[in-house]
């Protein structure tokens, strides 16, 4: 059996339901992270064996990340980084050591999507989306959507990651408007707009009642 089967799991629960990320708390040798998960089929990686892109980010010190591709069988990264970061002390035998930690983490990977969030960890992905759409990681506050237009014949779509976003932010708004991947949702730094402000907005715009 795979020492990470539930990432498989995990992956297919996201698919299924339109999620690109989700997160997780992981605990190792008394040190906490927060860990992103995110399909990596939606990213510009090049995927090869790998599944998912994981990002670890130390609760302690929010400087200290480790990004690495992973499948259920490995991670993609090297063994010196991923001693280095992990605190693993080298051994003849780091492949076992290697193999007890991927047995060890794969317990707390869930196997269907987080549905609720402490803040620190919302925010960690709300962040991470914005990197993903070369946005601005504070632009946190919806104030219109826009209807996306076509490039020599064809449609622009709104991205997984702005959507992921705003079922986090502005679940409501989200289902008004999110059934349509024409329409992309818009955010600043400040100053948000209601629901119905948007929509209203959006609505004379688009002519639509």
């Amino acid at each position: 059996m795979a020492p990470m089967t539930n990432i498989l799991l995990l992956l297919r629960d996201l698919q299924n339901n339109q999620w690109h990320i989700t997160a997780f708390p992981f605990t190792y040798k008394n040190v906490q992270y927060i860990v992103l998960f995110e399909d990596i089929s939606n990213l510009p990686l090049t995927a090869n064996i790998f599944l998912v892109l994981l990002t670890f980010i130390d609760r302690n010190d929010g400087n200290r990340i480790l990004q690495t591709k992973a499948n259920e069988f490995s991670f993609s990264i090297n063994a010196k980084e991923f001693r280095e970061y992990f605190g693993i002390s080298y051994a003849p035998n780091l492949g076992d050591i290697f193999k007890q930690f991927y047995t060890y983490f794969g317990g707390f990977v869930p196997t269907m999507r987080v549905q609720n969030f402490d803040a620190e960890t919302q925010l960690a992905i709300i962040h991470k989306l914005n990197q993903n759409d070369h946005e601005n990681v504070n632009n946190l506050c919806c104030y219109s959507v826009k209807r996306n237009g076509k490039h020599n014949g064809i449609q622009y779509r709104r991205t997984p990651f702005n959507s992921d976003k705003t079922k986090l932010l502005r679940e409501n708004l989200y289902k008004m408007l999110g059934n349509d991947d024409t329409i992309s949702f818009c955010y600043r730094e400040e100053n948000p707009l209601s629901d119905t402000e948007i929509y209203q907005q959006f609505a004379q715009r688009d002519k639509i009642k």
